[in-house]
């Protein structure tokens, strides 16, 4: 799974151990998790305001979106529902 955070600062949270959380900037990317978006084509693409958070299925299906994503946790509680509802069915 993965999540995109369209924020100045990195989420809160713990995470989760199945989560790879990237942080989209419009400034230089200085870190590992950071993705350059300077001409701002992820914003527009995704519709992310400042503090979006989008969680994306390894499938690239993207099954969540918070507009206050300022929490990381959030996409930890969808993965463990998704990973309960695909247990439960199989």
């Amino acid at each position: 799974f993965v999540a995109l955070h369209f924020g100045d600062a990195a989420p809160d949270g713990t995470g989760h151990r199945l989560l790879r959380t990237y942080r989209v900037c419009d400034t230089a990317a200085t870190r590992d998790g950071e993705i350059l978006d300077s001409l701002g084509q992820m914003r527009e693409r995704y519709v992310a305001a400042p503090g979006t958070l989008y969680l994306i299925r390894p499938d690239g299906y993207v099954i969540g979106r918070w507009r206050d994503g300022g929490n990381i946790d959030l996409a930890a509680s969808s993965i463990d529902n998704a990973l309960q509802q695909i247990a439960r069915t199989a």
